[in-house]
């Protein structure tokens, strides 16, 4: 990679036979360059790390929403390693000799509340499903989903430790595991909003619905500031010797000057123990821009034989001195079933950063705007919730009849009925005690 300006990007699974060439440049001569020498090397790492974490410190809330498109195959069966986007669109009857591939396109609009300091995101997915599609591989054919085939909505609520999350358009029938479930009368089905354990992994993903900002800032659960800091450290021997020698064998950094956005480009070989055989000699190239405050605007991550195994660019925009995303594009590839995961494509629509958000936006209710007879099950501390109409209650308050909560005041009544039905009736017995007896 050194010394060019461009690579050729092959996405598994999506054009076979399709390259794409993405220039490091704009089409023309390319500007000068030139390798940063190696004790250069850790000065430029803690210069660039210290550029990424001072934008990223910036923000501390930021509400906004962005434009999707997604790409990715249709799986025959459900498939593990694709994205969880609802339900397999299936083809209309019209397509008669099914193809083996298929190419899922969905559209939709992301909004999302992130508050920095609290640790806690609000995101609402609403895919647009006019535009939902199935193109062939060689895009030749399109077919638009069976009529059964529902649009994805899904509205969630992470904080550092939990996941609440509800399907919308979705309707649920009674819980088996919750024999207090109101919806047991009658197998009746309605809207489930449900707690649970957020593991580390998930916060990782970026191949559902849950768009997370935080991810435009970091690489596998690190801001790409602490990796360049780690770069830096390991280059200067704080994690031994040996991976000392290894970085410095491994690492190269080229700057190309160019008028008003000089960039950095650093080529790197992931090798060592740790490495699994496969991905030994897997490749990173890292393109930062000046004109971007020096944050990332190309990634690409490749496997040997320069497979790519996944490709990030960002375009930016500047709000208040912060460079937020304005486009960016995502590309995760199966490289051992030489297939696409998931292509993504996000264009901002809207954006508002530092500003207050709502405390009933990161709320379970408000958040996910429940109504009455909506259900709450919490995963975490098994217990199952109703909403009444005026707020959740215990399932075993919850009255299915009326639609609300089992209140003093219903049993008080009852009780009143009851007493004043006794009374009548004694009275009614009096009167007849009380009667003479008819003459002959």
């Amino acid at each position: 990679m050194r010394g060019c300006i461009g690579h050729q990007y092959r996405a598994p699974g999506w054009a076979p036979g399709v390259v794409v060439m993405i220039l490091a440049t704009a089409t023309g001569a390319a500007p000068p360059e030139e390798r940063v020498p190696d004790e250069k090397r850790v000065e430029v790492f803690r210069f660039l790390a210290a550029r990424n974490e001072a934008n990223y410190r910036k923000i501390e809330t930021w509400q906004g929403s962005y434009r999707f498109v997604d790409r990715f195959p249709r799986p025959a069966v459900p498939d593990p390693i694709a994205p969880p986007m609802g339900g397999v669109p299936k083809l209309p009857p019209e397509a008669k000799a099914e193809p083996k591939k298929m190419v899922v396109i969905r559209e939709g609009v992301v909004e999302f509340a992130l508050d920095m300091a609290a640790d806690k995101l609000w995101v609402n997915c609403r895919e647009d499903g006019s535009t939902a599609r199935l193109v062939t591989p060689d895009e030749k054919e399109t077919y638009k989903p069976g009529s059964t085939y529902g649009p994805v909505t899904r509205t969630a609520i992470i904080t550092a430790d939990s996941i609440v999350e509800m399907h919308p358009s979705l309707k649920f029938g009674p819980l088996r595991d919750f024999p207090d479930d109101p919806f047991h009368l009658g197998q009746q089905g309605g809207r489930l909003a449900e707690r649970r354990l957020h593991p580390d992994n998930m916060r990782r993903n970026q191949s559902n619905e849950i768009v997370d900002p935080r991810h435009f800032y970091r690489h596998a659960g690190k801001l790409y500031s602490e990796h360049l800091h780690a770069y830096a450290d390991q280059l200067e021997g704080k994690f031994g010797a040996e991976a000392a020698a290894r970085l410095n064998r491994d690492c190269g950094i080229l700057k190309r000057r160019n008028a008003g956005d000089d960039e950095y480009i650093i080529t790197i070989y992931f090798t060592g123990s740790g490495v699994p055989p496969e991905y030994e000699r897997m490749k990173g190239v890292f393109r930062l821009s000046e004109r971007s405050g020096f944050l990332p605007v190309e990634i690409t991550q490749y496997l040997p034989l320069d497979e790519v195994a996944s490709y990030q660019s960002w375009i930016y925009r500047s709000i208040d001195g912060i460079h937020i995303p304005k486009e960016f594009h995502y590309t995760h590839n199966d490289n051992r079933n030489k297939r696409l995961v998931l292509d993504r494509h996000l264009v901002l629509v809207e954006a508002k950063l530092n500003q207050p958000i709502p405390a009933e936006v990161f709320s379970t209710e408000g958040g996910l705007q429940l109504a009455r007879g909506d259900r709450f099950v919490d995963r975490i501390e098994q217990r199952l919730l109703v909403h009444d109409g005026a707020g959740l209650v215990a399932a075993t308050q919850y009255d299915p009849v009326a639609g609300g909560a089992k209140s003093r005041t219903r049993i008080y009544l009852a009780l009143g009925s009851a007493v004043l039905l006794g009374l009548v009736c004694v009275w009614v017995a009096r009167r007849k005690v009380r009667r003479p007896a008819a003459g002959p």
